[in-house]
C-alpha cells in the first residue's frame, strides 16, 4: 500500500511539472483565468500569468504629441525657423580637411613627433585646431595633428572637385596582412571554407552556422539590385572570418582605425569581414554578416566615401530584414531577437533598434533629416548617440522604399549617385519633391504607425 502511495505522490508530481511547463507556454489558458476568480490561489494565478504572458502592443495613439526636434545642445528647431541657431552650433558646422590615403597623424603639430595613426584612404577630417599648416583632426577615434602645407579653406578634395570616385570599385581581393593577422589570432583552430562567394576562416562553430550562412550570402547580391535597383560591377571578392573569441576579434579590431574604442561586433575593410561569434545567437550573426558584406556591396554599386548615413543605413536596412530559417532575407518583415530575462524582456537587432527610434520619437529626441543626412563620422558613432543614428538612418531608407513613388525618387538618388552625381541631402530632397519639414513629419507618422511600444 505504501508502494502505490508513494507512486501514485510520484506521479501526481511529475503531472503537476508538465502542467506548470505547459502554462509557462500558454500563460492565457482558461485554467489560469479561472484560478483567478478563486480565493488564495487567484492572486498568485494572477502573478504567474503577468510573468510569462508575452508583451503585447498598446493601440495606436489617436492623436500623435507634438514632435519638437533639437539639435545636440537641445535647443529646439521649429518649422518657422529650423535653422535659427549660431553657425558654430549646427551640426556639421565645423570646418574639414581632405586628406589622402597614408596621410600621417602625430601627437603635437611638429616634425618628428610620434605617430599615432595612418589613414588608410581618403578622408575629409573634421578640424578642431588649426596652426599654420598642422591641423588638429579625429580619425579612428584619436585626436591627432596633421601636415598640410598650403592648404587652404577651399582646397579640392584630392580626387578633384568631387569627393569620391565618379564610379564604383570593382571588390577588393583579401589583404594579405588582415589575413595573416586573422590566421594568427584563430591558430590551429581555424578552419577554411567558403561562404557564397567568399573564402572563409573560422574558429570552432555550431556545425550547422556554416551551411545556414552560405544559403544566406548566396543571394544576397541579388536583393541588393532588386531592393536598391543598382547594379555592383564585377564579380564578388574577399573573405569571411568567423572569430568563436571576442579576445581574437578585439584584437583583430585594433587593425581598424576607424573603429578605435567603439564597441561593434563585426568589421570591413580591406575585402575582409570579420565577425566576432562568440556567444551570440545564430540570428545575430547572420545579420552581422549582411550588415559587413553591404559594404563591400555600397563600394562595388555605389563607390568609396559614402555619406555615413547612406553608407551604415543601408547596411542596416538589409540587416534588420527578418532572415527564415532556410537563410532566405524577407525584406518585409523585421528581424531581431526576443530574450526573456528575470527581471523582464530583451530585444536584439532590428527589434532593439526599431524600439530606441520609437521612443526617441515619444521623447521628442530624434534628429532633424538635414541634421541625420550631414552627420560626419564622429557623431554619428558617438558612444551617446550611435544606436538612435543607426537607427534613424537605417529606418529612413526603409520609409522611402516602402511609398513606390518615394522608392523610386529613392532609387533614382542612388542610381546618380552610382553615375557620379551629387550625394547631397539637397539632392535627395529635391528627387523626392517635399521640404525638409513635410518630410520630417512623414517619417513620424510613420514610424508612429509602424512601430509600437512593447510593454
Amino acid at each position: 500500500m505504501r508502494r502505490l502511495i508513494a507512486n501514485a505522490l510520484l506521479l501526481a508530481l511529475l503531472a503537476l511539472l508538465v502542467l506548470g511547463a505547459w502554462l509557462t507556454r500558454h500563460p492565457e489558458a482558461g485554467i489560469l483565468t479561472r484560478a483567478r476568480e478563486l480565493p488564495v490561489v487567484g492572486e498568485w494565478a494572477g502573478r504567474f500569468q503577468d510573468l510569462y504572458r508575452p508583451p503585447a502592443p498598446p493601440a495606436p495613439l489617436d492623436e500623435p504629441p507634438e514632435i519638437v526636434f533639437v539639435d545636440r545642445h537641445g535647443q529646439a528647431l521649429d518649422d518657422a525657423h529650423p535653422r535659427n541657431v549660431e553657425p558654430d552650433l549646427v551640426l556639421g558646422a565645423r570646418p574639414s580637411v581632405w586628406v589622402g590615403e597614408g596621410t600621417l597623424l602625430r601627437e603635437q603639430p611638429r616634425p618628428g613627433a610620434a605617430e599615432i595613426a595612418r589613414t588608410g584612404g581618403i578622408a575629409n577630417l573634421r578640424v578642431y585646431e588649426r596652426r599654420g599648416d598642422w591641423f588638429q583632426v579625429r580619425h579612428g577615434g584619436r585626436l591627432g595633428w596633421v601636415y598640410l602645407e598650403g592648404y587652404e579653406e577651399s582646397a579640392e578634395p584630392p580626387l578633384g572637385s568631387d569627393p569620391r570616385p565618379p564610379t564604383p570599385l570593382p571588390a577588393q581581393p583579401p589583404d594579405p596582412e588582415r589575413l595573416a593577422l586573422a590566421r594568427e589570432l584563430l591558430g590551429d583552430r581555424a578552419a577554411v571554407g567558403r561562404i557564397g562567394a567568399y573564402e572563409t576562416l573560422s574558429g570552432p562553430t555550431d556545425p550547422a552556422l556554416l551551411p545556414f550562412l552560405d544559403r544566406l550570402v548566396g543571394p544576397l547580391e541579388a536583393v541588393y539590385r532588386e531592393r536598391y535597383g543598382v547594379v555592383p560591377v564585377g564579380e564578388p571578392r574577399g573573405a569571411i572570418v568567423l572569430f568563436d573569441r571576442r579576445a581574437d576579434f578585439a584584437a583583430y579590431q585594433e587593425r581598424e582605425e576607424s573603429l578605435h574604442g567603439l564597441r561593434v561586433s563585426g568589421v570591413a575593410g580591406g575585402g575582409v569581414v570579420a565577425i566576432d561569434a562568440e556567444g551570440r545567437l545564430r540570428e545575430e550573426i547572420a545579420a552581422t554578416v549582411v550588415h559587413e558584406l553591404t559594404h563591400l556591396l555600397n563600394r562595388r554599386a555605389l563607390g568609396p566615401a559614402l555619406p555615413v548615413w547612406l553608407e551604415e543605413g543601408l547596411a542596416d536596412d538589409l540587416a534588420h530584414a527578418e532572415v527564415d530559417p532556410d537563410g532566405a532575407l524577407r525584406l518585409e518583415r523585421l528581424g531581431g531577437v526576443t530574450l526573456r530575462r528575470p527581471d523582464g524582456w530583451e530585444w536584439r537587432g532590428a527589434l532593439a533598434s526599431a524600439i530606441a527610434l520609437r521612443r526617441a520619437l515619444d521623447a521628442g529626441r530624434l534628429l532633424p533629416l538635414a541634421d541625420l543626412l550631414t552627420l560626419e563620422w564622429p557623431d554619428f558613432v558617438a558612444p551617446d548617440s550611435d544606436q538612435l543614428n543607426y537607427a534613424q538612418a537605417s529606418f529612413w531608407v526603409r520609409y522611402l522604399l516602402a511609398d513606390p513613388a518615394q522608392a523610386s525618387a529613392f532609387r533614382g538618388f542612388l542610381a546618380g549617385v552610382a553615375a557620379g552625381g551629387p550625394v547631397e541631402p539637397e539632392e535627395l530632397r529635391h528627387r523626392l519633391g517635399e521640404e525638409w519639414a513635410t518630410l520630417d513629419g512623414g517619417f513620424a507618422r510613420w514610424i508612429r504607425i509602424r512601430f509600437h511600444e512593447p510593454v
